[in-house]
């Protein structure tokens, strides 16, 4: 896909700067280009109160708000809802259009029960935990793929000139031999973070596939899970459990979808 240089501006925007979501950030000029925010709530900023919107949990300290102020392009749609499954983000499309010339989305957790399975991998034993997330990785190795294509090629047909970065999930934990901020053997630990990796190998595939480019977080955010010195990542909280923090958005997802985008 033919890349867009002037995109890539050197001036940087404050996150202040983006204002109403919808309007040109300060500096963009009228009817640039056009980037929309679709996903999950990896997207939205769930763990980041307080939040803009309470239903999807939207943040301003989400990598799409910060995206946008930091490369001064127009943050068309944040329409990213904590919650959102493949079929919930393909209902967020209508703002996409002719125009959109940058779309991220992260999608796929929901799908393969990731929620649950981190449920029952904190109340039940190392046999309960090991069954959910063997569950988890054959929907996404047998289910998921066909759920992608389609809402890949969904975005594609409605956003038929648009540069698409997929953005995966980071590994949760650190793999030390105890956690204080997370109740969970380094078993447990460790067929969570194995889950993750068979989770963002099918993304990288289908958005492959797709023409689309894939962030793969997992690089930046390593060193850097829950359990670990600098946890960029939120530990068994209330709100926002192992979702990323600001930390996490600015340094592990931002330059991941930035390079994404140079790439595609």
């Amino acid at each position: 896909m033919r890349r867009r240089p002037s995109l890539f501006a050197a001036a940087v925007l404050t996150v202040a700067a983006v204002g109403v979501l919808g309007a040109a950030p300060a500096g963009a000029a009228a009817g640039g280009f056009r980037y929309v925010a679709l996903g999950d709530s990896y997207s939205s900023g769930v763990g980041n109160p307080p939040y803009s919107e309470a239903t999807c949990k939207r943040s301003t300290a989400a990598y799409p708000v910060r995206f946008a102020a930091e490369q001064g392009v127009r943050l068309y749609s944040f329409a990213a809802c904590s919650g959102a499954t493949t079929q919930s983000v393909a209902g967020q499309l209508k703002t996409l259009g002719r125009f959109t010339r940058q779309v991220t989305v992260t999608v796929g957790g929901n799908d393969v029960g990731f929620g649950t399975g981190v449920a029952i991998c904190l109340q039940g034993t190392d046999a309960d935990c090991l069954a959910a997330a063997q569950a988890s990785n054959t929907t996404a190795t047998t289910v998921l793929p066909g759920r992608l294509d389609a809402l890949f090629a969904s975005i594609r047909a409605a956003a038929p000139h648009a540069d698409v970065v997929v953005a995966g999930y980071p590994r949760f934990f650190e793999l030390t031999d105890a956690c204080a901020t997370a109740p969970l053997n380094l078993t447990r630990r460790t067929v969570m973070n194995a889950g993750a990796d068979v989770l963002n190998g099918v993304l990288a595939d289908r958005a492959g596939a797709a023409g689309f480019a894939f962030a793969d977080v997992r690089p930046a955010f390593d060193g850097h899970g829950v359990c670990g010195a600098d946890p960029w990542i939120n530990g068994i909280v209330a709100d926002g459990a192992l979702h990323p923090n600001a930390a996490g958005h600015v340094l592990g997802y931002l330059p991941g979808v930035r390079e994404a985008f140079r790439t595609a």
